[in-house]
C-alpha cells in the first residue's frame, strides 16, 4: 500500500509540473505573439516617423523660401519708403512753386489790372503776363508729371500691401504647419518609446521563463523525480 501511494504521489508531481510547464509555454506563446504585434506596430510607427521627418525637411526648405520673401519684402519696403519720402519732398517743393506762381499772378493782376495810357508800362505788363503764362504751362506739366508719379506710387503701395498680406499668410501657414509637425514628431517619439519599453518588458519576461522551460522540460524528460523537483520546483514552488 505504501508503494502504491508513493507511485501516486510521484505521478501527481509529474502531472503538476507538466501542467505548470504547459502554462509557461502558453504564456511564452502569448508573449511571442504580443512581441510580434509590437514589432509590426513599431515598423508602422517608423514609417510614420519617416513621413514626419520628410515633412519636417520640406518645411525647413519652405521656411527658407519664406525667409527670402520676407527679406525681399523688407528691401522693397525700404525702397518704397525712399520713393515716398522723395515724392513727399517733391510735392512740398511743387506746392511752394505753385503758391509762388499764384502770388506772382495776384501781384501782376494788382499792378496790371485796368487801362493804362503808358505804352511801355502796358508792354511790360503784357511781357510779364506772357512769362507768367509760360511758367504756368511748365508748372502744369510738372503737376501732370507729379500726378502720374503719384498714381504709379499708389499702385506700388497697393501691390506692396497685397504682397505683405500674402507673405503674412505664408508665415502664418508655415507656423501652423510647423506646430502640426512638432506635435506629430513628439507623438512619434513618445509612442516609439512606449513600444520599446513594452517590448523590453516582454523580452525580459521571455528571458525569465525560457531557462525554466528548458531546464524543467529536460528534467521531466529525464524521468528523475528528484532532478525534476529540483529544476521545476525553482519555478513552481518558489525555490528560485
Amino acid at each position: 500500500m505504501k508503494i502504491i501511494i508513493s507511485i501516486a504521489l510521484v505521478l501527481f508531481s509529474i502531472t503538476s509540473f507538466a501542467d505548470g510547464l504547459e502554462a509557461l509555454k502558453s504564456e511564452r506563446t502569448t508573449l511571442q505573439e504580443a512581441m510580434g504585434s509590437l514589432e509590426a506596430e513599431f515598423q508602422v510607427n517608423e514609417v510614420e516617423g519617416e513621413r514626419i521627418a520628410q515633412r519636417a525637411s520640406d518645411l525647413e526648405w519652405s521656411t527658407r523660401q519664406v525667409a527670402k520673401q520676407v527679406n525681399e519684402l523688407r528691401t522693397t519696403s525700404e525702397a518704397l519708403d525712399a520713393k515716398l519720402a522723395n515724392h513727399a519732398a517733391e510735392s512740398e517743393a511743387l506746392d511752394a512753386r505753385l503758391a509762388n506762381h499764384e502770388s506772382s499772378i495776384q501781384s501782376h493782376n494788382g499792378q496790371c489790372g485796368g487801362t493804362f495810357e503808358d505804352q511801355s508800362y502796358v508792354d511790360r505788363c503784357n511781357s510779364n503776363a506772357a512769362s507768367l503764362n509760360s511758367a504756368g504751362a511748365v508748372l502744369d506739366g510738372e503737376v501732370n508729371s507729379f500726378n502720374s508719379q503719384d498714381a504709379a506710387l499708389s499702385g506700388e503701395v497697393e501691390y506692396f500691401n497685397e504682397l505683405t498680406i500674402t507673405i503674412q499668410e505664408l508665415i502664418d501657414n508655415q507656423a501652423a504647419e510647423e506646430a502640426i509637425v512638432n506635435h506629430e514628431t513628439e507623438w512619434y517619439r513618445v509612442h516609439r518609446q512606449e513600444l520599446v519599453d513594452a517590448g523590453n518588458r516582454i523580452q525580459a519576461r521571455l528571458d525569465e521563463i525560457q531557462p525554466f522551460i528548458d531546464s524543467c522540460n529536460d528534467a521531466i524528460s529525464s524521468g528523475s523525480d528528484e532532478y525534476m523537483k529540483a529544476e521545476c520546483g525553482r519555478m513552481f514552488d518558489g525555490n528560485r
